[in-house]
């Protein structure tokens, strides 16, 4: 599993607590400038083909947490 950063957020006395990825999210593959749009994880995981490298692609069992930065 590769954890990526994806969202900064500026808390101001306030601390998050959960995240869910609902809407649509947009992806670039790994290895290609392949853009992936319309995401959906409404179902939990997500999966493609990417044609510019011959792989599958996907995001399976999504987990999110919080980094206290300063």
């Amino acid at each position: 599993m590769k954890i990526q950063q994806i969202l900064t957020l500026d808390c101001r006395g306030i601390e998050p607590v959960e995240f869910s990825p609902k809407g649509e999210w947009i992806a670039s593959g790994v290895d290609s400038v392949t853009k992936f749009n319309e995401i959906d994880f409404s179902m939990g995981d997500w999966a493609d083909y990417d044609e510019n490298a011959d792989v599958e692609v996907s995001i399976m069992d999504f987990e999110s947490s919080f980094v206290k930065l300063k």
